[in-house]
C-alpha cells in the first residue's frame, strides 16, 4: 500500500509539473504573441517595446541548453554561436554562447504605458504606506502582488532567512551599441531608444540603495571583460 500510495504521489506531482510547463509555454507564446501586435500596432517610443538581437555567453553549456529548453522554440533566430563568430564578436569569449532575437521592453516607458492602459479601463491606483501586506487581505483584496523591491521581506514578514540579492545599473551614452550581451547572467548590456543599459554585481543581503565607487569597478570591470566592443570604444562609453 505503502509503494503504491508513494507512486500516486510521484504521478501527481508529474501531472502537476507537466501541466504547469504547458501553462507557462502557452503563457509565453500568448505573450510573444500580444507584445507583436503591440509593436506592429504602436510605436516603441510611446510602448518601449522593440525588437532587439543579441548574444548570451557562458562557460556552462547546460547553462545555456537550458535557456534552449526554456525559450528556444519561441524567439526568432536561435542559434549556437560557432568558435570564429565568439573569437569575431567578444573581445574574451566565454566558452560557448547562444544567439536570437526577441523583444525587449524598456521599463520607464512600458510600465506608464500599461498603467494608462489599465486607468483607460478603469482601474484605480491608490498610494498608500504599507507595514505588513496583511493589511491588504484584511481590507478583502482577493490577490495580493508583492512588488517591492529589496523591502519586499519585510512586507510579506519573512524572517532573516529570506534576503534581498541587490543589483545595479548605469545607463551610458554608447549609440553604436545595437545588440545585447549577457555573460554567464551577470554581466549585460541592454540598448534601450536613448542609451545603454549596463550592469549588474549581485550582492547578498543588501538592503542600501547607495552606488559605491567598488560597484563602478565591478561592473565597468566585468564590462570590459565580456562587451564586443575594443578597449578604445570602452573609453567613450559615457555615463548619462
Amino acid at each position: 500500500m505503502i509503494d503504491r500510495s508513494k507512486k500516486r504521489v510521484q504521478r501527481c506531482q508529474q501531472d502537476y509539473f507537466a501541466s504547469m510547463t504547458w501553462r507557462i509555454e502557452r503563457m509565453q507564446r500568448q505573450h510573444l504573441i500580444g507584445t507583436l501586435k503591440l509593436c506592429r500596432n504602436l510605436p516603441g517610443s510611446l510602448t518601449g517595446v522593440k525588437l532587439l538581437s543579441g548574444h548570451i555567453q557562458s562557460d556552462s553549456k547546460e547553462a545555456l541548453a537550458a535557456q534552449e529548453r526554456a525559450y528556444g522554440d519561441i524567439v526568432c533566430n536561435f542559434r549556437y554561436m560557432s568558435d570564429q563568430e565568439r573569437q569575431i564578436l567578444f573581445a574574451d569569449p566565454s566558452k560557448h554562447a547562444i544567439h536570437f532575437s526577441s523583444f525587449a521592453a524598456e521599463g520607464n516607458r512600458y510600465v506608464p504605458f500599461l498603467k494608462n492602459q489599465l486607468r483607460d479601463s478603469g482601474v484605480v491606483f491608490t498610494q498608500r504606506t504599507l507595514q505588513s501586506a496583511s493589511e491588504l487581505a484584511d481590507d478583502g483584496y482577493d490577490v495580493i502582488v508583492n512588488s517591492a523591491g529589496l523591502n519586499a521581506g519585510k512586507l510579506a514578514g519573512d524572517d532573516d532567512s529570506v534576503y534581498p540579492i541587490r543589483g545595479v545599473v548605469f545607463e551610458v551614452d554608447a549609440p553604436w551599441h545595437k545588440h545585447f550581451n549577457y555573460r554567464d547572467f551577470e554581466t549585460f548590456t541592454i540598448p534601450k531608444n536613448d542609451c545603454v543599459v549596463v550592469g549588474t554585481v549581485k550582492q547578498a543581503n543588501r538592503h542600501d540603495t547607495e552606488i559605491t565607487d567598488e560597484d563602478r569597478r565591478d561592473i565597468w570591470q566585468a564590462l570590459r571583460e565580456a562587451a564586443a566592443d575594443n578597449e578604445k570604444c570602452k573609453n567613450h562609453w559615457r555615463m548619462v
